[in-house]
């Protein structure tokens, strides 16, 4: 997977992330699939922002019910 180095930064981040924004109304497992097919294709870049929903931390709390991920899978994915 390419990446670049954010400007003025040191975080690199890859050319392609997973937007999370329209994540509110899908089900625990479409969500669930949306995250294994793209880490299946190497994505491992999960785009969220604590408005995405509608309300605060909608989305970024339908990610985390859905997944409920161990620490270890936790440290394989940035968010």
């Amino acid at each position: 997977m390419k990446t670049f180095t954010l400007t003025h930064t040191d975080i690199v981040a890859p050319n392609v992330t997973v937007g999370c924004m329209r994540i509110k109304d899908l089900s625990d497992a479409e969500i669930r699939t949306l995250v294994t097919t793209a880490r299946e294709a190497g994505i491992d870049f999960f785009d969220h922002a604590d408005i995405y929903g509608g309300a605060m931390h909608v989305c970024e709390a339908r990610f985390g019910d859905a997944l409920a991920l161990s620490a270890s899978e936790r440290a394989e994915i940035a968010l």
